[in-house]
C-alpha cells in the first residue's frame, strides 16, 4: 500500500481546460472568497487602494500562474515534481518566497513614489522611512497568509490539473538514439544432446530383457 500522494502523476488531457479550472480554484481561496462575499468592499471605486484583499487576490492570481509555469518547466527539464506531494511542496516553497518578496517590493516602490512627491529633504526621508516601516511590518502577516494560500493552491492544482499515471505506462529507452548502447543480439541456444542413459533405463531396455 503506497502513501497517498506519492504515485506518479501526469497532466490531465485537454490542459487548456483543466489548467485554467485548476488555476481558478487555486485563486479562490476560501479565506478571501468568503470574506469578499460576506464582507464586500465599502467602495468598489477605491477598493484597490482601501481594501488590502484586492491587491492580495491579484498577487495570488499572478503568483499561482507563475508557480504553475515553474512546475511545468521543472517537470519537463529536470523530471522532478512527478507526484502530487511534489507539486504541493513546490507551491508551498514558491508561495513562501513570493509572500516575503511582495511586501518588500511594495515598500520600495511606495518609498520611492512617496519621497518623490515631497518638497523637502526631511519630508522625503520621513515618507520613505514610513513606507519602509510599513513594508517591514507586513512581512510576517504576508508570510502566514501566503503559505496558507499556497497550501490551498497546491492541493487544487495537484488534484484538478493532474491525474495518476497509468500503471501500464513504463518508461522505455529508445536505443535507436544511442547506437553504441543498443543491446547485442543474442545467439540462439545450442541444441542439447540426449541425456546419458541411467542404469535403470539400460536394465529396462527390451534388448536386455
Amino acid at each position: 500500500m503506497s502513501v497517498p500522494g506519492t504515485l506518479r502523476v501526469d497532466w490531465r488531457e485537454s490542459p487548456t481546460l483543466w489548467g485554467p479550472l485548476a488555476w481558478l480554484a487555486a485563486v479562490l481561496w476560501p479565506g478571501f472568497a468568503l470574506t469578499l462575499i460576506f464582507f464586500p468592499p465599502s467602495s468598489f471605486a477605491h477598493a484597490l487602494e482601501q481594501d488590502w484583499r484586492i491587491p492580495a487576490l491579484l498577487a495570488a492570481a499572478v503568483g499561482t500562474a507563475l508557480a504553475m509555469w515553474l512546475v511545468a518547466r521543472e517537470r519537463r527539464l529536470e523530471r522532478t515534481a512527478m507526484t502530487r506531494l511534489g507539486v504541493i511542496a513546490r507551491f508551498i516553497v514558491y508561495g513562501a518566497v513570493f509572500s516575503v518578496i511582495t511586501p518588500v517590493v511594495w515598500a520600495l516602490i511606495s518609498a520611492g513614489t512617496g519621497a518623490w512627491g515631497e518638497p523637502g529633504v526631511l519630508d522625503k526621508l520621513g515618507s520613505a522611512s514610513a513606507a519602509l516601516f510599513m513594508g517591514g511590518a507586513m512581512i510576517f502577516p504576508s508570510f502566514v497568509i501566503g503559505v496558507s494560500y499556497a497550501v490551498w493552491a497546491g492541493f487544487m492544482i495537484a488534484l484538478i490539473a493532474f491525474r495518476p499515471r497509468d500503471r501500464s505506462m513504463r518508461p522505455r529507452v529508445d536505443f535507436s538514439a544511442y547506437p553504441d548502447r543498443a543491446p547485442e543480439p543474442k545467439a540462439p541456444p545450442e541444441p542439447k544432446g540426449p541425456m546419458p542413459e541411467t542404469a535403470l533405463e539400460a536394465a529396462l531396455r527390451p534388448d536386455m530383457v
